[in-house]
Order: C-alpha cells, then structure tokens, then sequence
C-alpha cells in the first residue's frame, strides 16, 4: 500500500522510484562482492547468456587467453560442466543462477557476457557479425593482441582411446543443429557415405533422435565427451555448422563443414577444414528458421562436392592442424 502510494504521489516518486533503484543497485553489488568472495576471488567470471552448446565451448579460448594474460582465476558460469573438465584455464564451473547474475553485473570488471549478436529480431533472425565470432567474443572480454581463434577440450588418455571403433573412421552428422537453416539432407549424407563404405567406417554422432543413416556406427545420443573421444579418433569429420564443428577442431579434427549460405566460414569457422560453402544475394542471412529463397543456399551443394572435400581431407595426412591467429 504504502509503495503504491509513493508510485502515485508525483511528489514522492521522484524521489522514491530513484531511491528504490539506488538500493537495489547498493544491495546488488554488496550480494555480488560476496559471492565473489565465496568463490576465491576470481579474476573474471564468464557466462554466455542464452547460448548454445557451441557457445559455452568457444568460452574456453577467452578463458585461455585471460590466463595467457596472467589471470590467476578464472571461472566458468554453464550447466555443461563437463565441457570443461581437466582444462586447467578453468579454475571452477558454477551453475547459473539468475539472481547471482544480476548481482555480479555490478561488479565492473567481473562478469563477462561474450554474447556475439548485437540484436535478435522477431522473425529469428540476428545481426551478421563482421568479424570472427571468437574475436568478437574476445573483444567483449577486453582482451588484445594475439589470439588463437581455437577452443581446446581436455581428454584423459582412457578417454582418448575409448572412442577407437575403426582402423580409418570419419564421425557423420546427418542433422540435428537447432536452427533448420543450417541443415543440408540426410539423404545427401546418405549418398556420400555409400560412395566411401568399401574403405571408410562411419560412426554417426549427434542426438539420439536424428535421423539414422545405414551402413555406420550408431553413436547418436552420446556425451559429449563420449564424442570428443569419437572425433579424436576420427580421421574427419563430416557435418554442420554448430557444436560439433567447433568440437572436432577443439580435439585436432579436421572436418568437411556444409556451410550453405546462412554464415560464412570467415565469421566463425577454421581455415584448417574443408568449408563447403554456396554465397547467394542472400548469403550470409543469420536466419535462424525462415527463408525467403527455399533454402538454395543449401540445395545447390551437391553431393560430388561433399565427395570431393571428403576425399581431400582422407589423402591429408592426420596431423596437428594449423591455428587462425588473428591480432586484436
């Protein structure tokens, strides 16, 4: 009753609306210096609002080069704790919590929120980036000089040798990515993988409920570092734009990516894979659901592409792969 009234009294809500919000701005940053304290004192928290799995990966290069940087502790906010395990960048994971957010917002300096996009819009679209996502990323988060455009995932050596299932394996993704506008056809994927059968074994990861392609490995629904073991094993990858691109080349994989027209490979891909790319008048759209041009984009890559980037990758020796570097 009595805030309604202050709300309603011209008079006294100038005064008590700015007062209000100086308190909670007062209490918010007294909370977020405690739970700053709690946690060791950290160097920087970094949190990707609202991202994808990808995206909580690609955190591990700020947190790489905040360290380089000489930060003693760095801490990861996400639910996929296990992204980061044995990454000795990473001082601790920690649960997101919207009010511990809100309150370490007020700390300057402390939270970090490397959201790439600008801007959302109503029909799923997002603003194109005009740089590397990863150098956007690190520009949010302060850092200059030279950076690695490359996210790094930890494996044991048990880990490392569990995801063996072929002398010559390459990992498949038939689908699966959340936006439909990054999806080339199973089907497709189908065809390229007959025309390698008789001397390549592919193993199929991804969700359990993509769709099952013949002739492979069925690993669809496994962890993700039940994956990364599989991609680290494999001699390629073949797939999309999305997590598992950015997870291969974060355990030194190289990979045939169907890039279509959504994005281009220069905004958040590696030079080190075989971006199979189709640029219209369109392109890149950053859709991530509707298009007006019934996805050409996509439909003009055809299968003997696919084939040949496949074949590129298989008579490449498997080896380390070279690093993007890219001064900010």
């Amino acid at each position: 009753m009595i805030k309604n009234f202050c709300r309603e009294n011209q008079l006294l809500s100038r005064v008590y609306l700015p007062a209000r919000e100086l308190a909670w701005r007062l209490w918010s940053a007294c909370r977020g210096r405690q739970i700053w304290k709690a946690h060791g004192c950290p160097d920087r928290f970094i949190h990707f609002f609202g991202g994808g799995i990808g995206d909580d990966l690609m955190c591990s290069v700020l947190c790489r080069e905040l360290k380089r940087r000489g930060a003693k502790r760095v801490i990861m906010i996400s639910r996929r704790r296990e992204l980061f395990v044995d990454n000795p960048d990473v001082d601790e994971v920690i649960a997101p919590d919207e009010q511990m957010l809100a309150c370490l917002s007020h700390l300057p300096g402390k939270l970090t929120v490397p959201v790439y996009h600008k801007k959302g819009h109503n029909d799923g679209a997002y603003d194109t980036p005009e740089e590397h996502i990863l150098v956007l990323m690190c520009r949010i988060a302060g850092i200059s000089g030279e950076v690695e455009l490359r996210p790094v995932f930890h494996l044991s050596e048990d880990e490392k040798n569990s995801g063996i299932h072929a002398p010559l394996q390459i990992a498949v993704q038939s689908e699966g990515t959340n936006f439909p506008t990054k999806n080339w056809y199973p089907a497709r994927f189908q065809e390229v993988i007959d025309a390698f059968r008789k001397e390549v074994t592919f193993v199929q990861i991804g969700g359990k409920d993509d769709h099952l392609l013949h002739g492979v490995i069925d690993q669809r629904g496994n962890s993700f570092r039940e994956t990364a073991s599989i991609l680290h094993n494999s001699h390629l990858f073949l797939g999309l734009v999305g997590f598992f691109m950015h997870l291969a080349r974060s355990v030194e994989c190289p990979s045939a990516i169907i890039y279509g027209g959504r994005e281009a490979p220069w905004q958040g891909g590696y030079s080190c894979n075989e971006n199979i790319v189709n640029a219209p008048h369109c392109s890149p759209c950053w859709h991530a659901h509707r298009c007006d041009y019934d996805m050409q984009c996509m439909d003009q890559i055809k299968i003997p592409q696919v084939i040949a980037a496949v074949q590129k990758l298989l008579d490449r020796p498997r080896d380390h792969l070279p690093v993007d570097k890219v001064t900010i």
